[in-house]
């Protein structure tokens, strides 16, 4: 008999545990269901911008100790909310991108376009906006100088995205803007689109071509990119690296060029330290006069990984000093830690920077996490610390950019000609 009712008893326990979750389930559901609908269209766009003024507040280092950005980002958003009942849902979407791509001027907090983009890519070259990459479809639209957006001047076009670009720096601005012209997102903002899945018309000197959006992991965007390259990339990356991070090769008269696309060390191929390891070897055996760090696409990654080992190797020659053998190649692409890897090269070795500023300024805040609001779904990235160890130089500037030893501007007429300025300065 007591066997009976202890087992009675634990039947009862179970039966009562799997009850109060049911129940505990139903309510949480019903109460998230009955929140949701109680607020009407007005409510719910509220509740999303003070969300984002909350996590602002709380999760980035400027906002949680700045009394006076604070003020700024709260005043921003009343703004919004107030223009709420007589603003449309692409306004508001375009009032706070405007906020948090431009007015907050930090590259790493930012609202864009994450699911589509036209399968062109565009640059701002001296003369004008010439496509510099497509997918194969589209790869005779290369060298193209683009001159109109669905009728719009081009120079129309690009004032309507100045509002939804990055405001840290005029060079940041100046390469996601010709990135804005393949993104659906910000095309519609701007006003060039109606919807964020229409095809768009892209007007040449000789041609019109219309594109549709694509998804960015669909099996087009695998395909590679066609551009014109100065370089013929090694195709062994066994032999060479990671084709996305780090790869190298050696010009006729010996010097080793070593392109870094990202600061991302990647052990599951071979690990930066091993590869760089090999690399000097490889310089040391063939009597490499130079070593050029082409750091211009690089948008950055985690720096030690990638600083220390290439210190480490530089410091046991010498000559890569003493002779000014190290150069440097930056640009408006060069971000985030390919920045600081520039700088810190610059501040331990004196390596001689070439190229153009770059599109990250040295004091900036980094470590974006993704949040998306409650009602809405709005997709947004915000900085979580402020970068703090910066090579003395920078720490007594109050410089926008880190600047280049060598200017140059390149330039259309001899890039699509296969002439790449920034290395025949180095080469010559």
């Amino acid at each position: 008999m007591e066997a009976e009712r202890r087992d009675r008893n634990r039947f009862l326990l179970f039966v009562a545990f799997w009850l109060l979750l049911i129940v505990i389930t139903s309510v949480t559901i019903r109460l998230r269901s009955t929140d949701f609908t109680r607020l009407n269209h007005n409510e719910r766009w509220a509740a999303d911008l003070l969300q984002v003024q909350n996590d602002l507040l709380t999760k980035h280092p400027k906002y949680a100790s700045d009394p006076q950005a604070s003020s700024f980002l709260t005043a921003s958003i009343r703004e919004i909310i107030t223009a709420i009942p007589r603003s449309s849902d692409r306004e508001l979407l375009a009032s706070l991108t405007q906020l948090l791509n431009r007015e907050l001027q930090d590259s790493h907090t930012f609202m864009h376009n994450w699911g589509t983009f036209y399968p062109v890519s565009f640059f701002i070259f001296a003369e004008g906006v010439y496509v510099k990459g497509a997918t194969p479809l589209y790869r005779d639209l290369v060298a193209s100088e683009l001159l109109k957006v669905n009728g719009i001047p081009i120079d129309e076009v690009l004032s309507s995205l100045s509002f939804f670009v990055s405001g840290d720096n005029p060079w940041i601005r100046q390469d996601q803007l010709a990135k804005a012209l393949s993104d659906p997102f910000l095309l519609y903002l701007a006003g060039v689109t109606t919807t964020q899945r229409e095809a768009i018309t892209y007007y040449f000197a000789d041609v019109a071509a219309t594109i549709v959006p694509v998804n960015l992991r669909s099996a087009i965007h695998q395909e590679v990119i066609y551009t014109v390259s100065t370089l013929e990339q090694p195709t062994d990356y066994s032999q060479y690296g990671n084709a996305n991070y780090y790869w190298h090769i050696f010009f006729e008269d010996h010097s080793c060029y070593l392109r870094l696309s990202r600061c991302r060390n990647d052990p599951k191929t071979v690990s930066f330290s091993s590869y760089i390891h090999r690399v000097f070897a490889e310089m040391d055996e063939q009597q490499a006069p130079r070593l050029i760090i082409d750091l211009r696409e690089n948008s950055g990654g985690y720096l030690e990984p990638i600083l220390q080992p290439l210190l480490r190797e530089i410091n046991q020659r010498p000559w890569l000093v003493a002779e000014e053998a190290l150069q440097v190649i930056i640009g408006r692409s060069t971000y985030s830690g390919a920045m600081l890897l520039a700088a810190w090269l610059k501040e331990e070795t004196g390596c001689l920077l070439v190229g153009e500023a770059t599109g990250q300024a040295p004091s900036f805040y980094a470590g974006s996490v993704t949040l998306r609001t409650r009602y809405y779904g709005i997709s947004w990235a915000c900085a979580t610390y402020a970068v703090s160890e910066l090579p003395s130089f920078l720490l007594t500037s109050a410089a926008d950019a880190l600047y280049p030893d060598v200017v140059l501007e390149l330039q259309a007429g001899e890039w699509f000609k296969g002439n790449d300025q920034f290395l025949a300065s180095i080469l010559k």
